[in-house]
């Protein structure tokens, strides 16, 4: 499941990994929210010994039916914000002013299958980064199978096809600066000036270890030891 579409976005495995990456996303929140929330609706439903089979019966489809309703809603909001300190989950600050000027919506037909590595490739370089600046995206993956072994020769596997305005482009690349170029020449935008990339310098050490061979290979071995006469003089 964690590898096809759907309700996959929100098994706990793949709402952690989200999370890992420094990702927050507003829906993959609510639905956790909703379903930890009905699973505590569906107990006090069963729990109580005093009801009969047929109110619990009648309760849970109550139940189902509004968490049901509830996680559609929860799963609408496409909020997200990147919480890396690198912005490793963002385009540059240049790209993503300049494809906020796209106003039309934009469609994204994907032939690749859910475990070829291009496909996750283009979900975390690109598609990801698309959702969280552009208010209308859709993503359709038109690969029929799981690993594309059994897609056919005539068939358009491995094409990325962008759709705006009634004008489309394939290109077979999942590489950042490559389809950002397909979707300025689409969008008919001038490219951002500043070259692209990540500024992030990180984070050199700016102290200096002074004493340290002393406290590693003097200190600690010596209360170590001191440690252990303790325990053999006094507690042994």
């Amino acid at each position: 499941m964690a590898a096809g579409r759907g309700l996959a976005a929100y098994t706990p495995t793949a709402a952690l990994r989200v999370f890992e990456q420094g990702q927050l996303r507003l829906s993959i929140v609510l639905v956790s929210m909703i379903l930890g929330v009905g699973g505590f609706v569906l107990a006090a439903v069963w729990l109580p010994t005093r009801r009969n089979l047929q109110s619990r019966l009648l309760g849970s489809i109550g139940a189902a039916v509004a968490i049901s309703f509830a996680l559609w809603a929860g799963s609408l909001p496409r909020a997200s914000w990147d919480l890396s300190e690198n912005r490793r989950n963002s385009f540059s600050p240049s790209a993503e002013a300049t494809l906020r000027e796209i106003g039309q919506p934009l469609r994204v037909t994907v032939f690749l299958a859910a475990e070829d590595p291009r496909l996750m490739d283009l979900d975390r370089s690109i598609l990801s980064k698309l959702r969280r600046i552009l208010p209308r995206i859709d993503v359709d993956y038109a690969a029929h199978s799981r690993s594309g072994l059994f897609e056919g020769a005539g068939d358009h596997y491995g094409e990325v096809w962008y759709e705006l305005d009634g004008r489309k482009v394939m290109s077979r690349s999942t590489t950042e600066p490559v389809v950002l170029d397909t979707l300025y020449k689409l969008a008919r935008i001038t490219p951002p000036t500043k070259p692209e990339g990540n500024d992030y310098p990180g984070h050199p050490l700016a102290a200096d270890p002074k004493g340290a061979p002393w406290i590693f290979y003097g200190l600690w071995p010596f209360l170590i030891a001191l440690l252990w006469w303790l325990r053999v003089r006094y507690i042994s």
